[in-house]
């Protein structure tokens, strides 16, 4: 857009195109209007930096740098390129135009110039210095029949600034990289710390007492055990305990899903279900304290507690428990042996109080005159 006063890439007021060679001026040297209308540069990043390619200038290079008042004049356009409003305000028909009309392309639009004399040549080449960069372009531009040693050299000159651009932006993407990196890093680390953090046996096995204390077993053990039971991978072996859909609590209600499922994966490890397990019924925790010790809900700990329940019974209930009988006689105090000598074993009863049921009959069943209450028996 055309604007009649602007200042300069350089702070100040401003009268004169920023394009390189141009000595188009908002007043003459008399201080009168030239009529010339000059435009602003792109707000887009991209087409600025057409702008910028196309009058061979770049930012932060010898004190340019592109501002709102930073201006083009009209003569780098076309004229089929500009409109002229009703109010003799000139604008750009398109926003995407780029300046075209320089003093370094008028030789090549222009058939009838002359050639350059050939000692221009030779004077060039005498005065290239050996400790400058190559022109590794200038031999190849020089063979083609409409190409000037001038353009050649003022093409290596703009690949130049282009390749310094690219280098500038390649620099700034390693230093990305490595602010990157690093954040990945302390990320990792703390992920690190939060896991060495959480309840699972892996976390306390190093402490041999506290492991004991938690699940009965030594760590040695714990781990032979778990190889005994032989969950499987994923645990496939296990069939998890699944509640009816109606809530019912009935056992014919229930049902049990297996444990290996195409794709899934139980939420706790397998060898972590088993340290649960063992805390549950060493330690006595309730369900809504192994929920927040293991992060999980408390239908999942209920499922887990209920399924391996079952899967011990079965793996653990064929072992044989009794002694032989020279074991017992060998072990058996004297007293035993003199009053009761064909003792095999003692059995004692166990109580449980439970809840009254509302059925008569369970209640006769399960009333204890000896505890007088309800109680399950063993």
């Amino acid at each position: 857009m055309a604007d009649d006063t602007f200042t300069s890439s350089r702070g100040g007021r401003s009268k004169y195109c920023c394009v390189p060679g141009c000595k188009s001026s908002f007043y003459n040297n008399q201080g009168e209007k030239t009529n010339i209308s000059f435009f602003s540069f792109p707000l887009e990043a991209k087409s600025r930096n057409r702008w910028l390619l196309a009058i061979k200038r770049q930012e932060n290079r010898d004190g340019f740098v592109v501002t709102e008042y930073t201006k083009v004049c009209e003569q780098h356009f076309r004229p089929e390129e500009i409109k002229k409003q009703f109010s003799g305000r000139k604008d750009l028909k398109d926003k995407t135009t780029i300046p075209s009309i320089f003093s370094w392309n008028k030789s090549a639009s222009t058939p009838n110039r002359k050639l350059p004399k050939k000692r221009c040549s030779e004077q060039n080449e005498e005065n290239i210095q050996p400790e400058s960069e190559p022109c590794y372009l200038s031999s190849r531009l020089l063979n083609e029949d409409n190409a000037r040693p001038t353009e050649a050299c003022e093409n290596c000159a703009y690949l130049r600034r282009v390749v310094e651009k690219l280098e500038v932006k390649l620099s700034l993407l390693i230093k990305q990289k490595s602010a990157v990196e690093k954040d990945w890093s302390e990320l990792k680390a703390k992920i690190q710390k939060l896991e060495k953090g959480q309840f699972t046996s892996k976390n306390i096995r190093e402490q041999e007492d506290v492991f004991k204390s938690f699940t009965g077993f030594h760590p040695v053990k714990f781990d032979i055990l778990f190889q005994f039971v032989n969950a499987g991978e994923n645990a496939s072996n296990l069939k998890y305990y699944e509640p009816s859909k109606n809530g019912s609590d009935e056992p014919d209600e229930c049902k049990f899903t297996e444990g290996s499922k195409p794709g899934v994966s139980p939420k706790l490890d397998v060898i972590e279900q088993l340290f649960m397990f063992l805390v549950w019924l060493r330690c006595g925790f309730g369900q809504k304290h192994l929920a927040w010790l293991f992060g999980l809900g408390k239908s999942t700990i209920s499922r887990y507690l209920i399924t391996w329940s079952n899967y011990l019974y079965f793996c653990l209930g064929n072992i044989p428990i009794w002694p032989s009988k020279d074991q017992i006689v060998s072990s058996m105090p004297i007293c035993f042996k003199d009053t009761y000598p064909s003792t095999r074993c003692i059995i004692d009863c166990t109580e449980i109080f439970v809840q009254v049921p509302s059925s008569l009959t369970t209640q006769s069943a399960l009333y204890s005159h000896y505890k007088h209450h309800v109680t399950y028996k063993a």
